[in-house]
């Protein structure tokens, strides 16, 4: 990969003491600048500029495989743990997850009891005497 320069209405930068920029400077597979537009151009003079045309750039975060839902349920005050070996069965899931629940400011409209999973309907069997190898 050649050097670019990668701009957007914002760059976040998880940096506290300057936390937006207007672009990041890439070079191979190392950031080289993050900042104005020219600081990135003097950092990379013969740069490519590439307008990503985002409303923000963020840096990468990668996790192979994420569970929002649980992952919140285990890391927001007051943590909760479905995991298995904590929540069996579910309703040991929904006695962790109910009081994370409950706080809801709007109430879900609903046909079934909050935190019960729905199921599809049943289907009825026809009454002809036919076996499902007569079909």
């Amino acid at each position: 990969m050649g050097d670019l320069i990668l701009t957007a209405a914002t760059v976040i930068t998880m940096d506290d003491d300057a936390p937006r920029a207007q672009a990041v400077a890439v070079s191979g597979d190392t950031v080289v600048a993050v900042g104005s537009l020219d600081d990135c151009r003097a950092a990379l003079p013969g740069a490519e500029v590439v307008d990503t045309g985002a409303a923000a750039l963020a840096p990468g975060f990668v996790e192979p495989q994420g569970h929002p839902l649980i992952s919140g349920v285990a890391t927001q005050a007051p943590a909760r743990s479905i995991a298995p070996w904590d929540a069996p069965t579910w309703a040991d899931v929904q006695e962790a997850t109910t009081p994370a629940t409950a706080c809801t400011s709007t109430p879900r409209q609903s046909n079934s009891t909050v935190g019960t999973p729905t199921r599809p309907p049943t289907r009825s069997l026809p009454t002809t005497g036919a076996t499902p190898t007569d079909r």
